[in-house]
């Protein structure tokens, strides 16, 4: 059976930007979740859910890395320590 669904690469820069959005986000999640009740942002919270998703059963390590660089805005040398 033939998989009809057509895949999309992304460049590296869409994907650091993915991941500043992501950052930027998380830094403020507070504030964007009172925000997204007046003014909904479906594509930010469709970009946030894809990356958990893609995070989703990868090894500790990495997930950690992850979850301290752009969800807790740590920078490499803190995330590091």
């Amino acid at each position: 059976m033939e998989n009809n669904k057509t895949t999309t690469q992304m460049t590296m820069e869409q994907i650091k930007e993915d991941l500043k959005d992501i950052r930027f986000f998380y830094s403020r999640k507070e504030q964007f979740e009172v925000d997204f009740k007046t003014v909904p942002n479906p594509t930010l919270m469709e970009k946030v859910r894809r990356y958990s998703d893609a995070v989703d059963g990868i090894p500790a390590f990495h997930y950690q890395l992850y979850t301290l660089l752009y969800v807790k805005n740590l920078t490499q040398d803190n995330a590091a320590r």
